[in-house]
């Protein structure tokens, strides 16, 4: 066990200045002008690499063009069929599924894990680890996770997903085989958390590494409570940049540091983009990952690329657009309430239901209903109008448990029950 000063650094939120810096990671002109030849090499995006480069300086980036999840796919059939015609080993993952398409990407066998290791290793030698990301269906994080166990020199209990009635009988026969670290989402691992609490044992965990999705206040506040006892360790990346930066007991929350052969930039309107020198696997190439984000100090004594949220994460609700996180967080920022989703769904009548599903903590019997609906129309005027001038509306509705992606294992700001 560590101090709990340590640990508990990152829980909590360091917001300093933010620093002329914006870039991370190491500028590697020559790897760049190879990732540029790479593009220019597939016929489908060639067009668009005319005439860029080579660049020299990091001014020079911004002649190159950015990518998007559209350019990623439009070039994926090409980036296969080169990997297929110079073979050296290759994993095709589907990741995403949680709020829009599953998701292509190709990875090299060796999943990055000597860079993602190299100065990160969140499980000692000694560790037994239970591996509860969800297995299978295409998903990588499972398979990451076993190899970083192993590459920590760990054992791994590679279980997948764990379900909420296997807690008890599996814990009791896992601790007995001297389990001492979890790897999951969030969600899973605020379950685990929860079920310790309730029961009113001692955490029997001295490592969680975590990754996929934000935590929820009430997974934050469970943390704190094991802050003492708990070593918090996160990655972070996505389906098309893979792996691209970790985070240490050390580091404040939401700070990620690049891991060697990933360079970072931060535009001017606060996205981050990423760069891959990999010359196999997926093409990454200054992509715009979908975060805000700046580079600021972080508790461990480096700059750390801060994640501040989606770069857009706007959804139509009766025609208009709205920030369904902003809505997400004032309804689960109510007095009385634990945790909240928004739920999209179509009528009998074709009509759109929106539905904002709240948890309140165990034990609780207050109403909380009519104090979400009234905060979110309060902080949502134009929506507060659609409601009052039409036959729209949206319901507040307490639920016992949020809806869950089956194949991620993720608890999403926004359900809509079609796509599950």
């Amino acid at each position: 066990m560590g101090t709990s000063s340590v640990h508990s650094r990152w829980l909590i939120e360091r917001r300093g200045p933010v620093t002329s810096v914006t870039t991370a990671g190491d500028f590697d002109a020559a790897a760049i002008n190879r990732v540029i030849e790479r593009a220019r090499s597939l016929p489908s995006i060639a067009a668009a690499y005319v005439g860029v480069g080579p660049v020299s300086t990091v001014a020079d980036l911004s002649s190159v063009p950015t990518m998007t999840t559209a350019t990623v796919a439009t070039a994926f059939a090409d980036v296969l069929a080169s990997s297929i015609a110079h073979p050296s080993g290759m994993f095709l993952f589907s990741s995403g599924g949680t709020t829009a398409q599953p998701r292509h990407t190709l990875v090299p066998g060796e999943m990055s894990v000597r860079a993602l290791t190299n100065g990160w290793s969140p499980f000692r030698s000694t560790d037994v680890v239970l591996n509860t990301f969800d297995a299978g269906r295409g998903w990588a994080i499972h398979y990451l996770t076993n190899s970083i166990t192993v590459a920590c020199g760990a054992t791994c209990i590679a279980h997948g997903r764990l379900q909420a009635d296997e807690m008890a009988p599996q814990f009791d026969l896992w601790q007995r085989l001297g389990l001492s670290a979890i790897a999951g989402t969030p969600t899973t691992l605020e379950a685990v958390l929860q079920h310790f609490h309730l029961r009113g044992e001692a955490m029997p965990l001295r490592t969680i590494l975590w990754t996929g999705e934000p935590w929820t206040a009430n997974g934050l506040e469970l943390l704190k409570r094991y802050a003492a006892d708990l070593e918090v360790w996160s990655m972070y990346g996505s389906t098309e940049s893979w792996a691209v930066g970790v985070n240490t007991p050390g580091c404040s929350q939401n700070s990620y540091h690049m891991i060697d052969g990933i360079f970072a930039e931060i535009d001017g309107a606060d996205r981050l983009l990423v760069t891959s020198y990999a010359t196999q696997g997926g093409l990454v190439l200054r992509y715009v990952v979908g975060d805000r984000a700046a580079i600021e100090p972080c508790a461990c004594g480096r700059p750390g690329v801060v994640l501040l949220g989606r770069a857009d994460h706007r959804i139509k609700i009766f025609g208009s657009l709205f920030d369904a996180e902003a809505i997400v967080r004032t309804a689960a920022g109510c007095a009385g309430v634990a945790a909240a989703q928004l739920v999209l769904d179509t009528r009998t009548d074709g009509r759109r239901r929106v539905q904002i599903s709240v948890v309140v903590p165990t034990g609780s019997n207050r109403e909380v209903e009519a104090d979400v609906l009234r905060a979110v129309l309060a902080a949502n005027r134009d929506l507060d109008a659609l409601v009052t001038h039409s036959t729209e509306t949206i319901d507040v509705v307490r639920v016992s448990a949020l809806h869950i992606n089956q194949r991620t294992g993720k608890t999403p700001s926004v359900f809509r029950p079609a796509a599950d």
